[in-house]
């Protein structure tokens, strides 16, 4: 038994994604192949991260707690300074 995962659009034609229901890995091995994220392949968010950003946010994840925490802080600022700057 297979369980459709999504779609893709290609040229045109619209190609349906299955996993057979003992491949556990199936969805990853997919999402890997387009070089997309999982949550992107199966609908579950409509903006896909690159490559870059990702690699980017990881690197930060290993980082210890504080400097973590200072990281995210400029990125916050940053995007209340866009935010505000659309109000106005």
């Amino acid at each position: 038994m297979s369980t459709s995962i999504g779609s893709v659009q290609c040229l045109g034609y619209e190609i349906i994604i299955t996993v057979g229901m003992n491949d556990n890995g199936g969805k990853g091995r997919i999402a890997d192949i387009l070089d997309v994220s999982l949550d992107y392949l199966t609908g579950k968010t409509d903006v896909e991260m690159d490559k870059d950003i990702q690699k980017r946010i990881l690197e930060v994840s290993k980082f210890n707690e504080e400097d973590r925490n200072n990281v995210f802080s400029v990125i916050d600022a940053f995007i209340a300074k866009r935010k505000n700057q659309r109000i106005m």
